[in-house]
């Protein structure tokens, strides 16, 4: 089995490439952020990436250096 990774595609792309997914019974899978992880998953995506979210880091470094700071 092999794994194809598609990075920045366009949405209508991103939609086509879901469908054939979801027509071939392959578990789809694509970066999320927290806000939208429903509809991603509610559209058919069956595996997100969020860990990596720049975003969820910037947060946790804050709340650390706060922490700290007290």
């Amino acid at each position: 089995m092999s794994a194809i990774e598609c990075v920045h595609i366009a949405e209508a792309d991103a939609a086509h490439i879901l469908q054939m997914c979801l027509d071939r019974k392959v578990v789809a899978a694509i970066d999320a952020t927290p806000a939208d992880v429903q509809a991603k998953i509610a559209a058919g995506y069956r595996m997100l990436s969020v860990g990596w979210d720049y975003v969820l880091l910037q947060r946790a470094l804050t709340d650390t250096v706060k922490a700290m700071r007290k």
